[in-house]
């Protein structure tokens, strides 16, 4: 018997859904879309490539594809797949879910549209917060492999972007492309917004709450992974590469900017561009991957970092975050740091005030890093350096 293709991407249906044959992906996201009335934005001129692995790239797209092969709304039964239970955190949960999410909507994509890695987590109100945020970033690690994996086989322009190493190992390489590293943020803000949403604390929070805290989170978040990775895969503190997002790996101070067709670069030239911002990449690592090297972290002490990051202390109000907002970060800095201290302590570390001084100043550089680049973003964008991606901008405070 012939297997039937999803009308939506592609992929071998799985039955009528909604009056058309479809996977079971395209279905759920056919009827969460009805259900919460959410709304979505193209922003590459509604022409979006949604087959197979690529369904998520873009949201208005794929849901514009539904309406188009005659998926019918009416035969959505309201509330279906709605859970108040914090203990089930879906994965594709989305930070705002409000009818217009300012999240993105263009590259989203959640471990289940790729490659199965790990259902959500369970049992969360049982479990140590920071369990928790490990087990989330562990999720993000195998997402980004499956990602790998998936555009490595996919017939698509960004599949040879995105091309590199799922191993222990990273691929050298000697130009730095704009464009890969533009798509490349794209990919990892919803992949960092997902493992956000695995945190309890942060999934109760109201939908307004969670983005302002994402917002001035997300970059940093990069960051931090980067030279997490550094750390973990070149260690070696003589060792000049900086390890991104795909597993490949450049001497910061021998790089040359790879010129791409696709990018925009308006009255700059190249070597001026180089000129302008090349110096982003020497200031991460000199500024935050040296410090990571003299810390070594482990996984408990980067994600509680991590944590730190995402719930700031925000004392001078600066964020327009509630007093409720407010208070929920002081309690979870107390409840990371709490754990911190018993894990120092069941390991042997009696005296620890030194680690901890480098850790939080870690923490900090991963601040003073981003501040530089958003300063850069703003001249981008204010001179008209070169075509930025508002999807990048766009979750800055200076674009409030």
């Amino acid at each position: 018997m012939e297997e039937t293709e999803c009308r939506i991407c592609g992929s071998p249906s799985e039955g009528r859904h909604f009056s058309v044959d479809t996977c079971r992906a395209c279905g759920a996201f056919f009827r969460r879309t009805i259900d919460k009335k959410l709304a979505y934005k193209c922003r590459n001129g509604e022409r979006c490539d949604i087959s197979k692995g690529l369904r998520n790239t873009c949201k208005f797209c794929r849901y514009k594809r539904c309406i188009e092969v005659g998926m019918k709304s009416e035969l959505v039964q309201p509330n279906r797949d709605c859970s108040s239970s914090i203990t089930r955190l879906d994965s594709s949960s989305s930070l705002d879910d409000a009818s217009t999410p300012e999240l993105p909507n263009q590259l989203h994509a959640s471990p289940a549209a790729l490659t199965p890695i790990q259902p959500p987590i369970q049992n969360a109100a049982d479990q140590p917060l920071i369990n928790l945020m490990i087990e989330a970033y562990n999720v993000l690690v195998e997402q980004r492999k499956s990602y790998m994996r998936t555009f490595r086989t996919a017939d698509c322009g960004i599949g040879s972007i995105l091309t590199g190493n799922t191993e222990n190992t990273v691929l050298h390489i000697e130009q730095f492309s704009l464009e890969e590293h533009m798509t490349c943020f794209k990919l990892e803000i919803d992949m960092f917004g997902e493992m956000c949403m695995k945190f309890p604390i942060f999934h109760q929070l109201e939908a307004g709450q969670r983005k302002i805290l994402f917002k001035q989170f997300w970059w940093n978040a990069v960051a931090m992974d980067r030279a997490f990775e550094t750390v973990n895969l070149l260690g070696d503190r003589d060792d000049k590469h900086l390890v991104v997002h795909n597993r490949k790996a450049f001497n910061i101070y021998d790089v040359t900017i790879q010129e791409s067709d696709n990018i925009n670069l308006n009255r700059f030239s190249v070597p001026e561009i180089k000129r302008i911002f090349g110096h982003i990449n020497v200031l991460h690592y000199e500024v935050l991957v040296l410090p990571f090297k003299l810390l070594k972290p482990s996984i408990f002490e980067f994600v509680t970092m991590i944590g730190l990051l995402l719930f700031p202390l925000d004392l001078s109000s600066t964020l327009n975050l509630t007093t409720s907002t407010r208070n929920t970060c002081l309690q979870t800095r107390e409840n990371l740091l709490n754990s911190l201290h018993e894990y120092f302590i069941a390991n042997g570390r009696t005296t620890y005030s030194n680690r901890l001084d480098l850790i939080l100043h870690v923490t900090n550089a991963a601040e003073k890093v981003v501040t530089r680049v958003k300063e850069d973003m703003t001249m981008a964008k204010i001179f008209d350096t070169w075509n930025v991606d508002p999807l990048i901008t766009d979750h800055f405070h200076f674009c409030d």
